[in-house]
């Protein structure tokens, strides 16, 4: 399954590999994209999935990565260019501060991975593996 967001010109896909299709794997990769006109932005982001058949559920961790990302983007872009804005804080407050243990600016990767984790560990709550999943784990 591939997936093609486009904006205007731009865009962002992901492409089934032959590989994949071959052995009767699905595309786990994501990617997305947002559009922010009010800051004259565009935000794009990519995940690859585990490709492992144990890992059941990569296809779901692709794209919570992608959201989680593209929401930390979009705030990092909204900040800059609204640095005063009602209700917000000032983009040094917002970009250089710490966040609970990650600065965005400094280390936006480390904020994504904790939410990312955070998410992925919500998920596995709500929705416990069934037994196929267990099967291949």
């Amino acid at each position: 399954m591939g997936q093609l967001i486009t904006f205007g010109e731009l865009g962002t896909g992901t492409v089934h590999g032959a590989l994949h299709k071959r052995h009767g794997q699905d595309c786990e990769d994501w990617s997305g994209g947002v559009a922010l006109p009010e800051v004259g932005a565009y935000a794009f982001t990519v995940a690859d999935g585990h490709g492992d058949s144990a890992c059941t559920r990569s296809a779901l961790g692709s794209k919570l990565a992608v959201d989680l990302a593209l929401r930390w983007l979009s705030r990092l872009a909204k900040g800059i260019a609204n640095p005063t804005s009602e209700g917000q804080a000032t983009w040094r407050q917002e970009l250089l501060e710490k966040r609970g243990d990650a600065p965005l600016l400094r280390n936006p990767a480390r904020a994504i991975v904790r939410d990312w984790k955070l998410a992925v560990r919500a998920d596995f709550n709500e929705n416990p593996p069934e037994e196929d999943e267990l099967d291949v784990m």
